[in-house]
């Protein structure tokens, strides 16, 4: 793969805070993000780049405010904009996991080498992931990503290996 590096959609800005130019950052709970001063964020459809000076927690989200801008006038324009991170800035899932990103566009295979479908989208619930595979005949199963479901993930032949459930 040439180009670019991957950057990910982590959150949003909703809105200024306060007089001094800190934004409201929402993250998007499926990423694990550590916010830091110095780290660069790109924001909004253009991904204009912006320098993280001071990060504060506050409650599930968090207060930043941005290199050279000191004035909530300044950074009204980032209101509801997509935030985004470079893919190698991205932190390890705690449980070894993988990101939605990571897994989408996976060809999806039984235990014994059957060709289930694509993997086309995982719908993110509260209690687990599930993964929209879509058949060769077009047909949507959908999977729970739980680790007696899904048995094993390979990145380099972008292949997930399931133990379908069966269902009473």
């Amino acid at each position: 793969m040439t180009g670019e590096p991957l950057s990910i959609a982590v959150g949003r800005i909703r809105r200024p805070h306060g007089v001094v130019g800190e934004v409201i950052f929402e993250p998007y709970p499926e990423y694990s993000i550590k916010l830091k001063k110095g780290i660069v964020l790109q924001i909004g459809r253009k991904k204009e780049v912006y320098t993280v000076f001071s990060v504060r927690k506050m409650d599930r989200n968090y207060l930043i405010a941005f290199e050279g801008f000191n004035d909530c006038d300044v950074v009204s324009h980032l209101r509801n904009q997509i935030v985004y991170l470079k893919e190698s800035e991205l932190k390890h899932r705690d449980n070894g996991g993988s990101y939605p990103h990571e897994v989408l566009g996976m060809k999806v295979i039984d235990e014994s080498g059957k060709v289930i479908g694509e993997l086309r989208e995982v719908m993110l619930t509260g209690a687990n992931d599930v993964y929209v595979i879509i058949t060769p005949d077009e047909k949507e199963v959908l999977i729970p990503a739980i680790d007696s479901v899904v048995i094993k993930i390979d990145p380099q032949t972008k292949i997930m290996t399931i133990r379908p459930p069966i269902w009473e």
